[in-house]
């Protein structure tokens, strides 16, 4: 992300963009995200909005961050700061996602031994129903591929590349695509390999065996 591509984004009219900052601590951050740079990336981050809103561009931002270990003391002063910086005016908004895996204080001394005893369970009803992402997300690489979803990082399936297509005839058009909805349409999403047993899924699982 730099200034270049933030106005290519902002004249293409993107409705919204996600960016994923865990925290607000960089030694917590590279140990996580490695390879990354703590500044670089917050930087790019807060210089987007900025340029957003001296263009005063429609693009709406929300600032993902997944709870652990390393950020649960600091949620409250992670939240202010980005009050301070989204504009709920714009759209902008704040996605925390809790991947502790339904694992509460009574079972906390068990480990993930709560997950492994409802796994059967929870994947069976999570199987039954097809991936939203498949349709409304798509994933792309540095190099231009699309793949399946953020989940399926060793690329077991591509979709498409964008230096050689555009993204309305992958995401439209793409026989691939059209297969594998068609498949979480009719037998979810245990009907396609890749998708089995996807931790993603999870939480509209538990729900549903409530």
């Amino acid at each position: 992300m730099n200034e270049k591509i933030a106005r290519e984004i902002f004249s293409a009219k993107l409705a919204w963009i996600n960016f994923s900052i865990d925290g607000l601590d960089k030694t917590a951050y590279e140990k996580i995200r490695k390879g990354l740079s703590f500044e670089e990336v917050l930087g790019n981050v807060i210089q987007f909005i900025m340029l957003r809103n001296q263009l005063n561009a429609q693009t709406a931002v929300r600032i993902s961050i997944i709870k652990n270990q390393y950020y649960l003391k600091d949620m409250d002063k992670i939240i202010a700061f980005w009050e301070k910086i989204l504009d709920k005016q714009r759209g902008d908004s704040l996605k925390i996602d809790d991947l502790n895996l339904g694992i509460t204080d009574k079972v906390k001394d068990k480990g993930l031994s709560q997950l492994e005893y409802n796994r059967e369970n929870i994947f069976t009803a999570a199987s039954k129903n097809p991936c939203y992402v498949l349709f409304n997300t798509m994933v792309i690489k540095t190099d231009g591929q699309v793949a399946l979803c953020c989940v399926d990082q060793c690329r077991n399936v591509t979709l498409g590349n964008l230096q050689v297509q555009s993204i309305a005839e992958v995401w439209q058009e793409s026989k691939k695509l059209k297969e594998i909805r068609q498949i979480h349409l009719t037998q979810g999403r245990g009907g396609f390999d890749v998708c089995k047993d996807c931790i993603c899924w999870y939480e509209q699982a538990r729900k549903e065996i409530k």
